[in-house]
């Protein structure tokens, strides 16, 4: 099993606009290519940083879903539709996870 968490930090004064995609369009889509989001959450110190993480059996799998994601029709609609005004995010930092215990 592979983990890993993605923590995204979005343009300034752009943060409520990408969880309001994240929760209402990207996880059905993520949810539609099989893409298993085992949690979601925002930080608790104030800043807009989202963080979520992501369950998948193997690293081809892993591959092989972002890949599809990436080609997908409705993500590329959600995101042209969701950034007239410019993009919502800044950067993003992917952690992969291995258990302890």
């Amino acid at each position: 099993m592979l983990e890993e968490i993605r923590i995204y930090t979005p343009k300034p004064g752009k943060g409520e606009a990408l969880r309001e995609r994240f929760r209402t369009k990207t996880l059905p889509i993520f949810k539609r290519l099989g893409i298993d989001v085992t949690g979601a959450y925002a930080a608790t110190d104030g800043s807009d940083t989202l963080w979520y993480t992501l369950r998948y059996p193997d690293e081809a799998t892993r591959t092989k879903l972002w890949a599809e994601f990436g080609r997908d029709a409705e993500w590329a609609s959600v995101k042209a539709a969701s950034e007239t005004d410019g993009p919502l995010l800044d950067s993003q930092k992917i952690v992969g996870l291995r258990s302890l215990v």
